[in-house]
């Protein structure tokens, strides 16, 4: 197999924060998904898909405090290579980020496959019927 057919996986041992939540991160050559969910519950509250990785990098974010939000990823392009930031954009190509997330996600634990589809799924949804 070649090392692009594989998908996300996850990285052990993240850096937790203090935020009360436990941080889980999946990564693959052309998307991360990190995840913070309860760490007694295992309910997720908020999640970040970044897609495109090697071409031009997207982000879908969802909190369930604030709902969902997009970004662009934009590489700094000084003299240096610094941080990349994050730009707030229009909604992404949510079926294009499903199916790649779908193709991506084969590995992750069934119930976080099933609630980040459930999102990009209900906001199409929303999206199509307004």
């Amino acid at each position: 197999m070649d090392f692009d057919d594989y998908g996300l996986y996850e990285i052990r041992n993240v850096r937790q924060d203090n935020s009360g939540y436990r941080l889980r991160w999946f990564s693959s050559l052309d998307s991360d998904l990190y995840i913070w969910e309860d760490p007694d519950s295992e309910e997720i509250t908020r999640f970040q898909f970044y897609f495109n990785k090697r071409t031009e990098e997207q982000m879908i974010e969802w909190d369930k405090a604030s709902g969902i939000s997009f970004a662009r990823v934009e590489e700094f392009q000084g003299a240096f290579k610094g941080s990349p930031t994050l730009q707030e954009c229009d909604p992404v190509n949510l079926n294009e980020a499903q199916e790649l997330f779908l193709r991506e996600s084969e590995e992750v634990e069934e119930r976080i496959k099933d609630f980040v589809l459930y999102i990009l799924k209900s906001y199409l949804y929303k999206t199509n019927s307004a």
